[in-house]
């Protein structure tokens, strides 16, 4: 209770709460919120300017943007949802690894972490990206793999911290094999900076991947996802500026809001120098 009424007391991670609410809401009520179909074309209405019956406009192709703006949440959300389970599932595990076991299993584990720390996430993703081949699913890998290096060597440092607790050297004289003083023990204690990680790796997921699709080797061009629409609207960014304002609005402030968020439940969990 004591660290809801800090993290509540907080107004910009508040605020940063509810800009996360609506980009949740529109993700789940999408095909309520919408009246139009993004991947129906309406050649007849392009470049509709904002206002009665496309309160967004519409695109080159007459799709509509709020549709557009709307689903991509929806798209956003299994993005960001994919790279905590995949990158932050194979980050966890490698911390747990390293910080327990020490030797030369932190040596190798830690010297590749820090290799692929060396170049920034974006960066890395279209190294990966450029193995696997474009495409959403492929973005996702890559973005995952990006992320790997931040969740193991935070997951490292709490567990190298928390081995040295005594209820850890009582659980191991008591016989309780290394799986359960790992996944009962250490893992649970060490959860806060792991959600405070989660949290900015979902904002920085959706930049990333959302940069991708705008270079053009992330979404499909014709998806519902922003950095997509963002792309195919840079070239009427002179003359018709409404089929880039949406979607960049829409990146701007579900980031922030995961950014804010973040750094509320740091001060409210007081994670120190994280």
């Amino acid at each position: 209770m004591k660290t809801l009424r800090k993290l509540f007391s907080n107004k910009l991670a508040v605020l940063g709460g509810i800009f996360i609410l609506l980009f949740l809401l529109c993700a789940i009520f999408a095909p309520w919120i919408t009246t139009y179909d993004y991947s129906v074309q309406d050649l007849m209405n392009t470049k509709v300017p904002p206002g009665g019956d496309h309160i967004f406009g519409t695109d080159a192709l007459g799709r509509d943007v709020f549709s557009g703006v709307v689903y991509g949440a929806r798209t956003s959300l299994l993005i960001g949802f994919c790279v905590l389970v995949l990158g932050g599932g194979i980050g966890i595990l490698i911390g747990i690894l390293a910080g327990y076991f020490g030797g030369w299993v932190e040596t190798v584990l830690m010297r590749i972490m820090d290799s692929l720390m060396a170049f920034p996430a974006i960066l890395l993703a279209l190294i990966f990206v450029s193995i696997l081949g474009s495409g959403l699913k492929s973005a996702i890998i890559a973005v995952s793999l990006a992320q790997v290096p931040r969740f193991a060597l935070i997951v490292r440092s709490s567990v190298i911290q928390i081995k040295s607790n005594e209820y850890v050297a009582a659980a191991e004289v008591l016989g309780q094999s290394q799986f359960k003083i790992l996944f009962l023990h250490i893992l649970p204690n060490g959860i806060a900076p792991i959600i405070i990680q989660a949290s900015l790796s979902f904002g920085q997921s959706l930049l990333i991947v959302s940069g991708l699709g705008f270079l053009g080797v992330g979404a499909d061009p014709l998806s519902a996802e922003w950095g997509a629409m963002l792309s195919d609207a840079r070239t009427y960014l002179m003359t018709v500026p409404h089929l880039a304002v949406y979607p960049g609005l829409a990146i701007a402030i579900t980031v922030l809001g995961f950014n804010l968020l973040g750094d509320g439940l740091r001060d409210a969990l007081d994670i120190k120098n994280y």
